[in-house]
């Protein structure tokens, strides 16, 4: 919550953001990124394991969620010029140790 409430203050017009505020900003979205693409990348997982049919649903639902997440965080990204190169090979490394 504090994250949020302090990058709705960064981004209040006429305040402008000092270097490192902007560097925070942009290392907070990748690591949301990185975050939510580990959640999906567990919920496929939970998804080919899964037996009941109900489960399954709740599998399908978790996953639809975390890809909206997704898309708007690189939306985000986008607007605010971050490179997302960078994170795709931290993702593969994080992939092949799981």
């Amino acid at each position: 919550m504090e994250g949020v409430l302090k990058m709705i203050q960064l981004t209040y017009k006429g305040v402008k953001k000092s270097q490192k505020d902007i560097q925070l900003e942009r290392n907070d979205i990748l690591n949301q990124i990185r975050e939510v693409c580990l959640q999906m990348h567990y919920t496929d997982k939970w998804f080919q394991s899964e037996v009941d049919d109900d489960l399954i649903d709740a599998c399908i639902y978790q996953h639809e969620v975390l890809n909206a997440k997704y898309k708007y965080l690189i939306k985000k990204a986008r607007n605010e010029n971050i490179s997302i190169p960078s994170f795709k090979n931290t993702n593969k490394r994080n992939e092949e140790t799981t």
